[in-house]
């Protein structure tokens, strides 16, 4: 089953932000879309309950034209502890990279600022130290 768009993201963070965002894309994708075909890849609704998921994201990954990868500062913290235990996350970024390279995909990121207690936003700034990330690829 081929996907015209794969949403990444960190269940424990971002999920309700994916949940709300993969209809709104489907609704905007499905009229150029056969009947054979689902838009978007969410692996809450595409995953098959008792199959491999790791297989299963990385095939829907694999097919897909677009990589929407919903990356927040919260999202990031277990990224750096990568090195010692797996990340399916940073797993799904590494993917997304070698499909962009090899021409098979694009990839948008999308930046998700933090929720402030008082119901306010602040900007997305989890880039701020690059070093505290792993190096090597997982």
């Amino acid at each position: 089953l081929k996907h015209s768009v794969f949403i990444n993201y960190r269940v424990a963070t971002e999920a309700p932000l994916a949940r709300t965002l993969a209809p709104f894309l489907g609704e905007r994708i499905a009229t150029t879309q056969s009947a054979f075909c689902s838009p978007v890849f969410l692996d809450q609704t595409c995953l098959v309950p008792g199959e491999p998921w790791e297989q299963g994201f990385l095939c829907a990954l694999m097919t897909c034209d677009l990589a929407v990868l919903l990356i927040s500062e919260a999202a990031l913290e277990r990224t750096k502890q990568a090195d010692t235990q797996g990340d399916n996350v940073l797993l799904e970024y590494e993917y997304a990279l070698e499909l962009k390279a090899r021409g098979l995909a694009e990839i948008l990121p999308v930046l998700v600022g933090a929720k402030l207690d008082n119901g306010d936003f602040r900007k997305f700034a989890g880039f701020a130290k690059l070093h505290d990330f792993p190096d090597a690829p997982h």
